[in-house]
């Protein structure tokens, strides 16, 4: 009984409460398992890079209170890891943005968003 608690809080915890997230010029696309809300890059108030679990979990915190609460989760693409490992791109980027400092992310082809972290 206590391990399918435990299974059941890990599954939670590393799974289903992860967002799928996406620049789309200058608003970020937020996805569950359900739904999709899209939030203003100058929304964001703080990102977190947890660079002590071999993932990297990214926490949002946001400025106001979205479809999906004031914070949400994220995994980026895995890369090299360790607690000395650079920050990871998307977090770069994602934090220049927030801060009003525009990339040009636009894609030649004309293809939508892709996914935070993706390479084109």
């Amino acid at each position: 009984m206590a391990a399918t608690i435990a299974g059941t809080l890990l599954v939670y915890f590393y799974g289903i409460r992860l967002k799928r997230v996406a620049i789309d010029g200058d608003s970020l696309r937020i996805s569950s398992w359900r739904r999709t809300v899209v939030v203003g890059l100058k929304e964001i108030e703080t990102l977190r890079e947890n660079r002590w679990l071999s993932t990297r979990p990214v926490t949002i915190y946001f400025r106001e209170e979205t479809a999906f609460g004031r914070r949400i989760v994220f995994m980026p693409p895995l890369r090299m890891t360790g607690v000395f490992a650079p920050e990871s791109p998307i977090v770069a980027t994602l934090r220049r943005e927030a801060a009003g400092e525009r990339l040009d992310l636009s894609n030649s082809d004309n293809s939508p968003a892709k996914p935070a972290g993706e390479s084109k």
